[in-house]
């Protein structure tokens, strides 16, 4: 009978003893402090961003990487604009392999020398590109289509092949005319430290001004005398005269 009352006991104070310490409750632990990030290392995080990109993948990261200095985003491709000219529709870039053929000829005449030719065609192609209508609207320097960007520097090849041109032609016409001035060398005395020349029977040094010439013909200035030649400054282009051979000496 005791044994019985003694293990019921025991029951009973291992019961209460378990409740008891089910309703005590530790406390919660308290939260661990944030950590600011430095100034550096949200440099680093943002830098980290940036090399996610679509780009080089280093070995092991499994991240692509993508220069932020020199990575730049691809345009999307544009579809060229229509010109209209008499009511006809024709693609850009027809028209721009047009004025690349028409500006191989203009260097062709240029080559040899056919100026006049030449200065007509870029005259001709000037115009042409002038009077076109681009997507209905007239010729501009500042568009942004990519195809008429490259119209615009045909453009401007034709205007300084023009001119090259014209320069040229002018330039061969004044020697033309100097030629038949009939200015003849005598001789030519060269040193280094003093140049001179005999023309038509007087004598001149360099810079200076030819005399007894008509008074219809303009100022000829000598700009240098060589060993076997003179240059001469006439209606503001410079001409060379050689020497004959049999005034030339040894």
């Amino acid at each position: 009978m005791r044994k019985s009352l003694q293990f019921a006991l025991a029951i009973l104070l291992c019961t209460c003893t378990t409740e008891l310490f089910a309703a005590v409750k530790p406390a919660p632990t308290p939260p661990a402090p944030v950590k600011q990030k430095t100034e550096k290392e949200k440099q680093e995080e943002a830098y980290q961003k940036i090399l996610s990109d679509d780009g080089f993948k280093f070995p092991g990261m499994g991240k692509a990487y993508r220069d932020p200095f020199t990575a730049v985003k691809k345009k999307a491709k544009k579809e060229p604009i229509k010109t209209t000219d008499d009511g006809h529709k024709e693609d850009l870039d027809d028209f721009y392999t047009k004025l690349k053929n028409k500006q191989k000829v203009v260097d062709k005449l240029l080559k040899e020398g056919r100026y006049a030719q030449a200065i007509e065609l870029c005259t001709k192609a000037i115009e042409e590109i002038k009077n076109k209508k681009y997507g209905g609207k007239p010729f501009s320097h500042n568009s942004r289509d990519e195809t008429l960007k490259k119209v615009i520097k045909v453009y401007e090849r034709f205007l300084n092949r023009k001119k090259s041109a014209e320069y040229h032609k002018r330039r061969k016409e004044v020697q033309a005319e100097f030629a038949g001035l009939q200015i003849a060398i005598q001789g030519i005395v060269w040193s280094y430290d003093r140049r001179a020349a005999i023309i038509n029977g007087l004598s001149y040094r360099e810079l200076e001004l030819m005399r007894g010439l008509e008074a219809k013909i303009p100022p000829i200035q000598i700009i240098a005398i060589e060993r076997k030649s003179i240059i001469f400054l006439y209606k503001g282009y410079k001409v060379e005269l050689k020497m004959r051979q049999s005034q030339q000496g040894k």
